[in-house]
């Protein structure tokens, strides 16, 4: 199954809900990608708050984490903050994760036996 993103504006805040599910490929990703810059390049001015929804997430291809590396360094002027949402395995990429996203206001949320947020 594909990656797939949705727009929308609540409360005059932009959102991209990113939700990914099975194994992320890189045809899957730069047609994201492709996306996000367009919608980012169509409103130039505005900031965005982004959601990564990685719940059906089982496993992604290693190009596909430099790809997605670069368009956030790319675009990070215009993202307001992400939000990770996923289940505990992602929780042993914490380290990776707070280096990725270096100078990013992030928000992780942890589904499981319990629901948990990481924050910075």
């Amino acid at each position: 199954m594909e990656a797939r993103i949705a727009w929308f504006e609540s409360r005059h805040i932009q959102y991209g809900q990113f939700t990914f599910t099975d194994k992320s490929n890189n045809q899957s990703n730069e047609n994201l990608i492709i996306d996000w810059k367009e919608k980012f390049a169509a409103k130039s001015g505005e900031k965005f708050r982004l959601v990564w929804d990685c719940t059906g997430l089982q496993d992604y291809e290693s190009a596909c984490r430099m790809l997605w590396k670069e368009t956030v360094r790319q675009t990070l002027h215009q993202i307001d903050r992400i939000w990770i949402i996923s289940n505990p395995e992602i929780i042993k990429a914490l380290p990776y994760l707070m280096y990725f996203f270096e100078g990013i206001n992030f928000k992780m949320i942890c589904l499981g036996k319990n629901i948990y947020k990481i924050s910075r």
